[in-house]
């Protein structure tokens, strides 16, 4: 792999691993885990949810705007880039299950494997197909995802 893709997946797994942790093992994150799960909840221990949310929304803004700067530095943007992004997260998703961390990178581990098997061996216009047809194959075999019954 080239410096440039090393640092690029050095920053992303960086920022992974320490909003991760930010949210487990802080009282920041245990507020803002509260708050998304009961917000009324969350209000009568004390937490300020208004805050909570808006601290949550900054946060997910910032972090797909710096996405968005990593992926731009390596792949040509065009108008339909963010249909083509959003399909693959849901995919992503679904494969790991949603709301789990472990089951996340399995699926892009998967996906990423099996995409560029497929531009290696097959052309790339059989990416797309090949990538849904292992999502649907799963779905089948796992509907809860890969990493159901693991946890977070």
């Amino acid at each position: 792999l080239p410096p440039g893709r090393l640092l690029v997946a050095a920053i992303s797994l960086g920022t992974v691993a320490g909003l991760h942790l930010a949210l487990m093992r802080t009282r920041w994150g245990t507020a803002l885990r509260a708050t998304s799960l009961d917000p009324e909840a969350a209000a009568l221990m004390g937490i300020n949810t208004d805050r909570a949310s808006l601290t949550s929304f900054l946060l997910a803004a910032a972090i797909a705007g710096g996405g968005g700067v990593l992926f731009a530095t390596f792949h040509y943007l065009h108008p339909a880039a963010g249909v083509e992004l959003t399909l693959l997260a849901i995919a992503l998703s679904i494969l790991g299950g949603v709301g789990r961390l472990s089951g996340l990178f399995l699926g892009g581990l998967l996906i990423g494997a099996v995409e560029a098997l497929v531009l290696t061996w097959a052309g790339p216009e059989w990416r797309e197909l090949v990538v849904a047809a292992i999502v649907l194959l799963l779905l089948l075999l796992r509907p809860r995802g890969l990493a159901a019954g693991r946890g977070h």
